[in-house]
This record gives C-alpha cells, sequence and structure tokens, in this order.
C-alpha cells in the first residue's frame, strides 16, 4: 500500500466535459442503431484523455471495434478517480488550514 502523491497535480491533467451522444448506426442492414442522441447533455471524460493522467481508470482501446464493425467503447473504472479527488481534496484541505493557520498566528 501507498499513499497517494501530488494529486492536485494529477487532477489538474484530467479535463470534465459536457457531451451529447450521437446516432450511431449499427453494423448491418436493420437500420438500428448501436448508439442514439436522448437529447441530454452528460457530464464525463473523454476515455483517451483520461488514460493520460490515470491509465487505471480507463479499459479498453480507443477506437477499437467489434468483430461485426461496431464500436467497442472504452469504459472508466471510476474507483481511481475517486481515490485521486479525495486525495486532492485532502492536500487542498490541508494547505487551506495551514493558510488558516498563518492567519491567526
Amino acid at each position: 500500500m501507498t499513499p497517494i502523491t501530488s494529486s492536485i497535480d494529477t487532477l489538474k491533467q484530467i479535463n470534465p466535459v459536457s457531451y451529447r451522444y450521437k446516432n450511431i448506426a449499427s453494423p448491418g442492414a436493420n437500420n438500428s442503431l448501436q448508439w442514439a442522441d436522448d437529447g441530454q447533455n452528460h457530464l464525463g471524460f473523454i476515455a483517451h484523455e483520461l488514460r493520460e493522467a490515470i491509465p487505471s481508470a480507463v479499459n479498453g482501446e480507443k477506437d477499437a471495434v467489434t468483430d461485426v464493425g461496431g464500436i467497442q467503447p472504452q469504459t472508466l473504472n471510476v474507483m481511481p478517480i475517486v481515490a485521486l479527488l479525495t486525495s486532492a481534496l485532502q492536500e487542498a484541505v490541508a494547505k487551506i488550514e495551514t493558510l488558516e493557520n498563518r492567519i491567526v498566528v
């Protein structure tokens, strides 16, 4: 077990985004959609960008396709993200407390 360090620096590298799903046809001739725009804005990350900062948070490969030509999406493992955010918050709180103590003295 090793403590997470430099969490704030890593946190600065990730890029949260707002996005909408695209209409993407399923492979084959049935005219169905593998992915459909649901009209909603979603919050998240672009997986291949997140992988650069937190490699263990992303599963799969960028632009991978299935055997029949469909999209094989990357998936996120949220636990490394939560651990990083918790550690970054702890670092920030420690810095705040140090500054508060300097003001009080």
